[in-house]
Formats: C-alpha cells, structure tokens, sequence
C-alpha cells in the first residue's frame, strides 16, 4: 500500500509540475535554462536511470565515426557516453549557453577516468546562431532542450543549416522534465522546419524522436 501512496505522490508532483511549465510557457514563451547549480541532479545516477544514455545513443541513432553535435550539453550527462560511442575517428561538439555549464563539463573531462577522450570540443554557444558551417554536421542531438530555446523556429532552422542532407536531428524528451513536450508537438515543429520524420522509439514516459534533412 505504501508503494501505492508513493507512486501517486510522484504522479502528482509531475502533474503540477506540468501544469506550472505550461502556464510559464504560455506568458513567457519558452523555459528559462536549467541553472547551472541544478547540474549535479541533471548529470546524477538517478538521471542516468530514467535516461540511460546507452538508450538515448541508441535511439538517436549516434555511431561510430560521426560528428555529433550535443545541443545545450549542461554539464555532459550525455557527452563522455556519447563521444565513446563516435569513437577517435568521431567528434562531439559540445555547446551550452552558460559558460558555467561548460566549465563543469571541462572538469568532468579533466578527471582521470575521462582523459582517453580527445574528441570532444567543448563550446560556448547559442542555437540561434551555431557556429558550424553548411552541411558539416552528421547528427544534432537535444535531450530535454528543445522547450528551453527561446525562437525555437529560428533555432530549428540552424539545425538544419549545419547538418548534411541526410543528417539526423534526434529529439528526446521524459516526463519528468517539468518542461516536457509530447510526441506530437515536437513532430509537428520539426515538420515545419522542413525535416522529415525518421522514426520515433519510447513512450509517454521517456521518448525519442528523430528526423532527416532532405
């Protein structure tokens, strides 16, 4: 009965948290970004289970020898599994609005168990204006950042400038991000940025969906 009490508490607590992101969302437009003070819950092992990277890897369809783009990075919850996963004929460009965030995230790299990777560059950036050229990305990724981004169709529309046609634009998203999107939005935003669904894998839970540029 106890676990019962438990998981309606936590159903609660999602459900207001949803209910407060979508009135900010409705007078403020958009979702200020995660303070860089929240990252040590962001880059947490309890992050890691309600989105295994392995997973978010996966399903984004990141492989070896690409270069990756890790959209709004924080701290790198998802960097070091990710530039492992592209491997040293890969890159992983890792950009963040705060330079907080990249600062951590260049600690995190600095530590022993981490100093076999040489390919991640890290850069302090905005998705209004990325810093890549034409077609020179192979795959953009954004775990929980898309409802952060203030001019969300000006942002779309740099993705699809830096990726090559074919490119990929993985999107995922979890329910208990208090900013959390549905399936549905996202697809519909990406289609009028003029990407091409792919495939979507996940659930109301935890989902991820991605797109091609044409």
């Amino acid at each position: 009965m106890l676990a019962v009490y438990i998981l309606l508490a936590i159903l609660g607590l999602v459900i207001i948290s949803q209910v407060i992101s979508r009135v900010m969302v409705k007078y403020f437009r958009y979702a200020p970004p995660v303070p860089s003070f929240t990252a040590p819950i962001m880059d947490s092992n309890v992050r890691r289970i309600v989105q295994p990277p392995r997973t978010i890897i996966e399903r984004s369809g990141i492989a070896p020898g690409m270069k990756v783009l890790d959209l709004g990075s924080g701290s790198g919850a998802f960097t070091i599994d990710v530039a492992r996963a592209v491997g040293g004929q890969g890159r992983v460009y890792a950009l963040d609005i705060q330079p907080a965030m990249i600062r951590q995230l260049a600690e995190k790299l600095a530590r022993p168990e981490n100093r076999d990777i040489g390919n991640v560059e890290l850069i302090e950036g905005d998705a209004h204006k990325l810093p890549f050229g034409v077609a020179s990305l192979d795959l953009v990724y954004m775990v929980s950042i898309l409802q952060e981004i203030p001019r969300r169709p000006e942002a779309l529309a740099e993705i699809k400038r830096v990726l090559r046609p074919g490119g990929i634009l993985a999107v995922s998203e979890t329910l208990m991000d208090i900013d959390y999107f549905l399936k549905s939005t996202v697809i519909k935003m990406a289609q009028q940025a003029g990407f091409t669904m792919d495939g979507a894998d996940g659930n109301l839970w935890s989902y991820t969906v991605r797109f091609t540029r044409p």
